[in-house]
């Protein structure tokens, strides 16, 4: 059998376009957008670019230089492409699928059943047991797959960069055994593996949400929610989390917390009166009960409604899609069987490694050098740069 990774190495580069290409594909994407007259004086001005020895033919001779000597051509441009962006990722960059209805209409379940589904499928793709996609006969890169879980979006300036598994600093699939619960403005941990490698049931997961909604019936002070920090536009954020972790060492390791999470999991307050509202929240939400530099956020909303806020720099639709097919392919069973799950009580749930039912949130952002209040973007009139997905069943 064909391993999950197996074909990667193999596979060809992806093709450097010639500078003629390049030029007919402008074109082309612009001649719905322009005026006779204005198309006109676009092909005047595009065909300047293929004069033998102009600017664009020194380029494009750097160009393949470059990719002679490189994986691929795109590897030097493709961080930036993403983690160069300096607007808000809330709304401008992450994306989202919206579920089909579960089995049940029970948040807690619901979110529990989808975790455990989740943590499933990261068993096959930890052991390489999950078959590559197929394109016409081929296997297709996984690489991207390698980074659903435990990956997160650090914000810099004059760039961002991304803590993830499979890297230099963190060689391996991620051995983390918690997920971080957003809820009414608050972030607690929760441990949905146990000290010896064996999961938690879905039961148990289930009931240590029941009991972190329960702990707080109120909602946290709006200045308090950390998460909507995460909305801000990326040099803005850096300086905030830096200012943030450096208050104290106790938020230091709470942010590290979030960040090393495999997951999070966003229990929202909203009861949605139709898939657009749904879509929505899924899209914006309460920011407050958001941390969108997390890759994979689970969204469960009041009446079980659910999906996943997707972070963009490390995965595109299509790996979202394998892991949502993968998800949805076999039942809760299956999968709890998958990542050996067993009953062990309620799993432990709490802030920075405590056991006891606390807040993993660093104190109020609003004492640092920006308020979350005026920060959180309003609901979004339509969903520019998302993708949304219905799904005909559900774990």
């Amino acid at each position: 059998m064909t391993t999950t990774f197996a074909a990667d190495d193999d596979l060809p580069k992806v093709p450097l376009p010639t500078l003629s290409a390049s030029v007919g594909r402008f074109l082309e994407w612009c001649a719905p957008l322009l005026t006779p007259d204005e198309y006109a004086r676009t092909e005047t001005a595009a065909r300047e670019l293929l004069v033998e020895g102009g600017p664009a033919s020194v380029l494009q001779a750097d160009l393949e230089r470059f990719d002679a000597g490189a994986h691929s051509w795109l590897d030097a441009f493709w961080p930036s492409r993403y983690l160069g962006r300096r607007d808000r990722i809330a709304l401008n960059a992450n994306f989202f699928f919206l579920f089909g209805p579960g089995t049940t209409t029970d948040p807690c379940e619901r979110a529990a059943q989808l975790t455990v589904a989740a943590l499933g499928h990261k068993a096959d793709l930890d052991a390489g047991t999950f078959p590559p996609l197929v394109n016409r006969g081929v296997a297709q890169s996984m690489d991207q797959s390698r980074h659903i879980f435990s990956t997160t979006r650090i914000p810099g300036d004059p760039q961002d960069t991304v803590r993830t598994p499979y890297s230099d600093d963190w060689p391996g699939p991620s051995t983390e055994r918690h997920v971080v619960v957003l809820h009414r403005g608050r972030i607690h941990r929760l441990d949905v593996i146990g000290e010896d490698g064996a999961a938690h049931t879905a039961g148990e997961i289930a009931d240590a949400l029941r009991e972190i909604r329960e702990a707080h019936p109120e909602r946290a002070a709006t200045g308090d929610a950390v998460g909507a920090l995460t909305t801000l536009a990326r040099a803005e954020w850096a300086a905030v989390r830096d200012r943030l972790t450096g208050l104290d060492p106790a938020n230091a390791e709470a942010v590290d917390l979030v960040e090393r999470a495999l997951l999070a999991v966003c229990l929202d307050e909203t009861d949605p009166a139709d898939e657009e509202s749904a879509a929505r929240t899924l899209l914006a939400g309460d920011s407050g009960d958001r941390w969108f530099d997390k890759a994979l956020s689970i969204v469960v909303l009041a009446d079980g409604t659910a999906g996943v806020n997707i972070e963009h720099c490390e995965l595109d639709g299509t790996t979202v899609l394998t892991l949502v097919d993968a998800m949805f392919a076999d039942s809760v069973e299956v999968h709890a069987e998958r990542i050996g799950t067993r009953p062990q009580g309620t799993p432990p749930h709490g802030g920075c490694g405590s056991s006891s039912t606390t807040t993993c949130a660093p104190p109020s952002p609003a004492r640092t050098t920006s308020s979350p209040r005026s920060s959180t973007p309003p609901p979004p009139s339509s969903s520019p740069s998302t993708t949304s997905a219905r799904t005909t069943r559900s774990p």
